[in-house]
């Protein structure tokens, strides 16, 4: 019988020693490889249901719109939590768009770097920068050699003033001129200074030349030559001081040409706005630059986080207004603009609309940060400054071929007590010049408000114009909800919780999870009419496309027109006749080769009180301070802004709503299918498992 080969033996070392040294090496391999991708492809994971590390959906698609170089250029220290974080969002930033780089900059232990930034700047400009500064060195020599053609004079007669023993007025000019030559050459030099560094403040020395040179001009050396001409001509005085007194004058004549001409050559120095604004935020100051072509926008750091005060005696750690993805998602989209867009503010109101009071100043503070123009107007008039109403002035009139938007907010109900306070003329004339606006392309963007003389057949030209634009509201009704106020008892309420957003309109699609509310709504029809034939042309009239942006629902609804006459909401019982499970509280109207038309039925959704409600009461336990309860309200604005613009690709939720969470609330039945699932499903997958590859394996 013959005995099989034994295969075993003792372990080569060689081939062992082989083996673990290739695997260490695909081990160090594979961790450099990691690495190299990781450090090369930056991605981050936001797990949060607010979305607080990921830029908005608004910033991402400015930054995907970029199709030019952006640069954005961080000066600042990041040496506290909000500084941090600020850094981390211009990563964000700089990862999102190709068409955009990233420069971080300490100045405090950057100052080489900080120094090549601030000479590629002053590169930029060159090509007007190098001229004025010729300029502004010619105007301090100028003046500086006028001065010494007067100074050797002065001195003349001073002696001679010595000499005579005379006293007075002759005196003081030469004491007082040499005092002023001496000042303005020690300016000189300072200004001298500041033009060898780095993007000096040719803006604030050209201001500072100017007004000291009128100063000089027409005060002082005119005061000084009426002296001097008088004292030539005075007999009474010594032949040396008078010839000394009349050649004084003359060189002070020769001097006050060359400063007028000077402040002439001064005030011819222009093309340097931005540059000037550029110094003017830059110098000093943390901050954020972004840059494009030959513009440039500074954000300082205080705008993006500004810390946040509490006036209870509560405990609070400190917290900020974290605004920065806002402002700088703002100077993209400014710097992007051919022309700024014009938004024109219509009130009826004597009170302030935009501004420290104003009753919407949230949402223009939003337009102005995507650059908006902001202008506002009264067609009953102003407030003058000694308490009276001053005539209405012309509407503003947009520049040739720049987008403008005209937002109308209610006109108050006329006053029978004051008969002057009737708005109907007013709202004529508002009426027409929307008409002609909207047909010269201009946006529209209505705010309505319930009117009880609806009901007795009083004509609303807004509403009129809105109708003709197929979307009718029904101002005579106001929309009210049966609410329960406690186990017995319901009440009819005015205020609609809006969620649910139609997903047919770029508008309302931006919206989407976001809250908002409606306090005094109206409800809208919407007319589709088919185009008719007009009697001049036999053409067909433009169609209207027409969309809801907003509706109202709730499960015992209703419109009514009683509300006005009850006097009271406690009076009023859900009536099902005329109920309703939704009823449209905003919608949008656009006509080919025309203009685009937004009607939103409350006349207080985007006022101050709404869109900032929560923003100061919040919490850390409850919110953050700069979170509204309803930012749809404020997004819904500014977003038809845009829209009525025609910036239809800015039109997306906005940093405001990143720290709104969209993920709703769980309700009780997924609650208890998630916890059945964890507590029997989970399990029973296990079991299946364990049985599944115990009968595999027996079956093997």
């Amino acid at each position: 019988m013959s005995t099989p080969p034994t295969t075993g033996g003792p372990p080569n070392r060689m081939a062992i020693g082989l083996n673990v040294t290739i695997a260490a090496a695909a081990a160090l391999a594979l961790v450099v490889g990691v690495n190299f991708i990781a450090y090369r492809q930056y991605v981050r994971f936001d797990f949060t249901s607010m979305g607080m590390y990921s830029l908005s959906p608004q910033t991402r698609q400015v930054l995907d719109d970029l199709d030019t170089p952006h640069e954005i250029v961080g000066i600042f220290v990041e040496d506290t939590e909000p500084a941090i974080r600020l850094g981390e969002l211009l990563q964000e930033y700089d990862v999102r768009s190709d068409n955009l780089t990233l420069t971080r900059i300490n100045p405090v232990i950057d100052a080489v770097r900080f120094d090549t930034f601030l000479a590629r700047m002053e590169a930029r400009y060159a090509d007007k920068l190098d001229p004025a500064r010729t300029t502004l060195r010619q105007s301090i020599d100028r003046v500086q050699a006028g001065w010494a053609s007067v100074i050797p004079i002065l001195i003349e007669l001073r002696d001679a003033l010595d000499a005579g023993s005379v006293s007075g007025r002759l005196n003081q000019v030469v004491t007082v001129l040499p005092q002023i030559s001496s000042a303005w050459e020690q300016s000189s030099s300072s200004w001298n200074d500041q033009l060898d560094q780095a993007l000096p403040a040719v803006g604030q020395i050209v201001r500072t030349m100017q007004r000291q040179l009128e100063e000089i001009n027409t005060q002082t050396l005119a005061a000084a030559q009426s002296i001097l001409d008088d004292a030539g001509s005075n007999s009474t005085l010594p032949g040396a001081v008078r010839d000394a007194a009349l050649r004084a004058a003359a060189a002070i004549d020769t001097l006050r040409v060359d400063l007028q001409n000077t402040t002439d050559q001064l005030a011819a120095i222009n093309g340097l706005e931005d540059y000037n604004q550029l110094v003017d935020d830059l110098v000093g100051r943390e901050c954020v630059i972004v840059l494009a072509d030959d513009k440039a926008r500074v954000i300082a750091r205080d705008a993006m986080i500004t810390p946040e005060t509490f006036t209870d005696d509560s405990q609070r750690e400190s917290e900020y207004r974290f605004q920065a993805e806002e402002k700088i998602t703002g100077a993209l989209i400014s710097l992007s603009l051919d022309q700024r867009p014009l938004a024109v503010f219509v009130s009826y109101d004597p009170r302030p609309v935009i501004g420290p009071r104003g009753s919407h100043e949230h949402v223009a503070s939003r337009l102005r940060s995507a650059d908006f123009q902001l202008e506002t107007w009264n067609p009953m008039g102003q407030m003058s400054p000694m308490g009276g109403m001053a005539p209405a002035g012309p509407p503003p009139t947009p520049e040739p071929g720049q987008p403008a938007v005209w937002v109308v907010l209610p006109a108050p109900p006329p006053d029978p007590r004051n008969p002057m306070s009737n708005p109907a003329a007013a709202k004529q004339q508002v009426a027409a010049i929307l008409a002609e606006r909207l047909a010269a392309g201009d946006g529209a963007l209505l705010m309505t408000s319930t009117d009880p003389g609806a009901r007795f057949g009083t004509s609303d030209p807004i509403a009129e114009l809105a109708a003709e634009w197929g979307i009718d509201p029904l101002l005579e009704q106001i929309i009210l909800a049966e609410v329960r106020v406690n186990e017995r008892q319901t009440q009819a309420t005015t205020m609609h919780d809006l969620r649910d957003w139609p997903d047919d309109h770029p508008v309302s699609k931006a919206l989407a999870g976001l809250p908002g509310v409606m306090i005094q709504a109206s409800p809208l029809q919407l007319v589709d009419p088919a185009p008719e034939e007009t009697p001049e042309t036999d053409t067909p009239a433009p169609t209207t496309t027409t969309w809801a942006l907003a509706h109202a629902t709730s499960p015992r609804m209703w419109a009514t027109a009683e509300a006005a006459a009850a006097g009271s909401l406690e009076q009023m019982a859900f009536d099902p006749e005329q109920a309703a499970d939704t009823f449209t509280v905003a919608a949008a109207a656009e006509r080919p080769a025309a203009g685009r038309l937004i009607l939103i039925a409350d006349p207080i959704f985007a006022s101050d009180d709404i869109t900032t409600y929560g923003m100061t009461i919040l919490g850390p336990a409850q919110g953050f301070p700069d979170t509204a309860i309803y930012p749809a309200n404020a997004e819904l604005f500014v977003n038809s802004v845009y829209w009525l613009s025609g910036m239809d690709h800015l039109i997306a939720a906005s940093s405001r709503t990143q720290r709104v969470a969209r993920v709703g609330a769980i309700s009780d039945e997924t609650y208890m299918a998630y916890q059945f699932g964890l507590l029997l499903g989970l399990p029973l997958i296990i079991l299946a498992t364990g049985l599944g590859v115990y009968f595999s394996r027996r079956a093997g």
